[in-house]
Formats: structure tokens, sequence, C-alpha cells
């Protein structure tokens, strides 16, 4: 393997007390119920609309119109946080480091806003300078994930070999992303699904500890 993409929210970073509590200021504004840390962690992955419509669905039914306005404020509420309750996982930043001192290329996909992927990315890694960095309402308009257009344009953008590239996430949709975009897939097991549930979703690669990362290319 040459080129590896990451996620970012749940795989790269632990943002999950940050979503959380814009989550929760943005449903307590429109009381409606705050949704606790276990069924948040579980939503995440799909992008933030999903997010908000799985948050808002736990206590009422509300129009798509409705569900937009909500959605809009926690976009506005999300922009004017800083990263502070946002960390790298123990380990990434020694591996993303191991990696570009082998030469591999590092990108990130996420289905996150591109604005708050970028600054989160140069928030927590200032020392680290990623190949292609793509997000969700991203300038070239790419759909979300599982959509495989924001990885097919990361390896166009690269000039890179799919046989040598591997996407590693933590939820079912960086399992179905990679087998859309025809990668490997890993799955990481410290994030926001445990083994049982990525399993289920088809996964088949796992990774336990960061440290492992540096095996695929071994």
């Amino acid at each position: 393997m040459k080129n590896l993409i990451f996620d970012y929210d749940g795989t790269l970073v632990d943002s999950l007390p940050q979503i959380a509590d814009v989550l929760n200021e943005t449903l307590t504004f429109y009381n409606l119920k705050p949704v606790s840390f276990k069924h948040i962690s579980s939503f995440i992955g799909d992008g933030s609309l999903m997010l908000v419509i799985r948050a808002v669905n736990k206590s009422v039914s509300l129009s798509n119109k409705e569900i937009a306005v909500i959605h809009d404020l926690y976009l506005e509420n999300y922009n004017k946080v800083s990263n502070e309750k946002v960390v790298p996982y123990e380990g990434i930043v020694d591996v993303l480091n191991e990696l570009k001192n082998r030469g591999v290329t590092v990108a990130v996909v996420s289905n996150k806003p591109q604005r708050n992927l970028e600054s989160g990315l140069a928030e927590l890694f200032p020392n680290f300078k990623f190949d292609v960095i793509v997000g969700g309402g991203n300038k070239q308009n790419l759909p979300l994930k599982p959509n495989p257009a924001m990885v097919n344009y990361v390896i166009e953008k690269l000039g890179a070999n799919k046989a040598e590239t591997a996407y590693v996430g933590d939820s079912e949709v960086d399992i179905q992303v990679a087998k859309n975009a025809g990668v490997k897939g890993f799955s990481v097991l410290w994030g926001y699904r445990n083994g049982e549930e990525l399993a289920d979703a088809g996964g088949r690669n796992f990774i336990e500890f960061p440290r492992e990362i540096m095996e695929i290319f071994e």
C-alpha cells in the first residue's frame, strides 16, 4: 500500500463530547429532549443532517422543513465552538508521522462539513500536512459516503492506484464506501462502533490499536 485514506470522527479523533454538546444545545433551544452520548455515538457517520434527523426522531416527528431549520442552527452553533473538547486518539500522531516518513500519502475523507473538517485537522494536527482533505459540502459538490465519489476524487487527485490504496474508518458507512470505491477497507475498534457491529456490517479487517495501522505497509 502506498496511499492511506482516513475517516475523521471516531478514527483520527474523539469528537463525541463536542458533537454532543452542540447537538444538545441545539435541541434544547427548540425544546426538544437532549440525547445521551451512547445514542449520539451511534448516530455519527452519515453527516450532520442525518445526525440531527436521528436525534430529533428520538422524541418527536417533524417535517423536513422543520428539521432543516434545526440543522442550520446546529451548523451555526458548531461553527462557533473551538476544538478544545476534541482530541486525537492516543498514538495517532506518531502513526501519521511514521507514515509520512515512509513516503505514504495520507488523505482524509469525512462526511463532516468541509469547513469544520479543515479547521479541526489544522488545529489538532498543526505539524502534519495531509495530502488531500475532502468533507461534506466540498467545492466539488461530491456526495457523502457511502457514495464512493469522495474516495475516487482523492485517488484521482493523488494519481494513485486503487490496488495500492486503503481506507481506514470506524463505522458501517466506512466499510461500505471502501467496498463501493473498490479499495481495501480497515475498521478501527477504538471508535464509535464495536467489533460485532462492524462485522455485521461486513467488516473483515480490524485494527485494535493505532500502532497496528503500520502493519498494513509491512
